[in-house]
């Protein structure tokens, strides 16, 4: 290809970047490796921009013809981009398919999870045609770096090397410490021997021989943390210093519910509800708003929202309350189900609970004018979902986990966890500065968050061990094939 060609393509098909901006050098080399169908691994700070390269791919691919799947790790983040995607290319092109939604699964653009995607690749390896993978150009891995995670990372690692080397692959990650050992195997994985059909006059029986090298490439393309564009001021705030409210002489129910709250934070070894007052009320003073606050225990986010709604000071002007509920009227008028669970006053003050369980609507609600000003959040927040803040607080330096490191059933943040959180503050095009505060209850957890500031990106490990998911879905694609008995015999 000439260059006028490459500059062409981009021109034609490149998606607007924030405030009209041209894209960037790393935006424009993506774009040219894909327009030469190569593989692309991105690794670049959250805000810069990797989203950008994969509507570049997808434009390209619809003025040829061809598919592009979006694969992300939480339905959450499916879900928010199939609405996205729907606003930019228009309903009729643009489907979902997670273990909750299957809408428009034909179309030229399909949002999924990682883990769909990863069952469409196993049968088609394994003999069982999936028409949904005919036409299918490019594959999108939006944060890849869940290939290290202990528990999900296997379902990226199969996805990479059951996909055909016919299909492009497009990763998106953040944090990846090694992205260069990454790169190199997602090339050398994706070389592989083409089988030939010899028909017998019983069988036919597949015979793998090798071929001449199929010309895969991988291509990494990386940006330093140093190229940011909003860059990140980090700040400690102590939980001794956070003030706890004065108690009535008399016996209360609010006097109830601060004692309630103490012995629950006491017990879990915590930041107690109340003492967010002062947090938010310094953000809000200080115009550091939105901001998410990242708290790993959904009970204990519930508490510090419903203290915030009682007690804590309004974020919301007159006219963004009267907008929320135009809002909520429209879904009423639509018939959706907002739930029980929605705190109403809440949302209209300014505040919201965000996690994995929450209905799509509440999501949507929360999320679709922006007009919240505090999130109070689990993880899922951190992963790509497009909630623009400036301001990100991090509550804890331990989280609850199934491979738990101490007696508290918790383990240690990584360094990539808490980048992906702190990431989330400063908006291209809107802060010059993003902020993100620590909130440590002692030293001994002030220090564990000053290492994690200064740390650099976690590498990742394979995840990959063939559990009784991986053999179930094994047999249950070879359970008439004979040699199958010979294979375990």
């Amino acid at each position: 290809f000439r260059s006028s060609d490459i500059d062409r393509t981009v021109e034609v098909n490149y998606f607007k970047l924030p405030a009209n901006a041209k894209p960037d050098l790393f935006q424009k080399a993506a774009a040219q490796n894909l327009l030469l169908d190569n593989d692309v691994l991105v690794t670049a700070p959250t805000g810069t921009g990797k989203t950008a390269i994969a509507h570049y791919v997808i434009g390209k691919n619809l003025h040829d013809g061809k598919k592009t799947f979006y694969t992300t790790p939480l339905k959450a983040l499916s879900n928010e981009k199939y609405r996205d995607f729907q606003r930019i290319y228009g309903a009729d092109k643009v489907g979902i398919l997670t273990g909750d939604a299957k809408e428009n699964s034909q179309a030229p653009i399909v949002i999924m999870t990682t883990e769909v995607y990863r069952n469409m690749v196993f049968g088609e390896h394994f003999g069982k045609k999936n028409e949904l993978l005919e036409d299918l150009k490019t594959v999108v891995f939006d944060e890849l770096h869940y290939l290290g995670d202990i528990d999900r990372g296997g379902i990226w690692e199969q996805s990479i090397f059951l996909s055909e080397p016919k299909i492009q692959l497009l990763s998106l990650s953040a944090t990846i410490g090694n992205n260069t050992d990454i790169a190199d195997w997602m090339s050398q994985i994706r070389d592989y021997e083409q089988p030939e059909i010899v028909s017998g006059s019983n069988s036919e029986l597949v015979k793998y021989q090798a071929n001449e090298y199929l010309p895969v490439h991988t291509v990494l393309i990386d940006v330093p943390n140093s190229n940011r564009h909003v860059p990140l001021k980090f700040e400690n705030i102590n939980g001794s210093d956070l003030t706890q409210p004065e108690k009535s002489k008399k016996k209360s129910k609010f006097n109830d519910k601060i004692d309630k709250l103490s012995n629950m934070a006491e017990k879990k070894g915590i930041i107690p509800a109340f003492a967010y007052t002062d947090i938010v009320k310094k953000l809000k003073d200080e115009d550091k708003l939105p901001a998410i606050f990242f708290v790993f225990d959904k009970r204990n986010s519930k508490d510090i929202v419903d203290y915030l709604t009682k007690y804590g000071p309004k974020l919301t002007t007159d006219d963004e309350k009267e907008q929320i509920m135009d809002i909520v009227e429209g879904y009423w008028d639509e018939g959706k189900y907002l739930g029980e669970s929605l705190n109403m006053k809440g949302i209209l003050k300014g505040y919201a609970v965000h996690n994995a369980g929450l209905l799509p609507t509440q999501k949507e609600l929360v999320f679709q004018k922006k007009l919240l000003k505090i999130a109070i959040a689990t993880e899922t927040l951190s992963a790509g979902i497009n909630m623009p803040t400036r301001t990100t607080v991090i509550t804890a330096t331990r989280k609850p986990s199934d491979n738990p490191d101490g007696p508290d059933n918790k383990r240690t943040i990584t360094a990539n966890e808490f980048h992906q959180m702190a990431g989330r503050a400063g908006r291209r095009g809107i802060d010059k500065i993003g902020y993100c505060y620590t909130l440590s209850q002692n030293d001994v957890e002030r220090s564990v968050f000053d290492m994690l500031i200064h740390s650099n990106s976690n590498n990742l490990k394979s995840a990959f061990r063939p559990d009784y998911s991986f053999i179930t879905k094994y047999f249950e694609q070879f359970q008439n094939d004979e040699m199958l008995n010979l294979i375990f015999i």
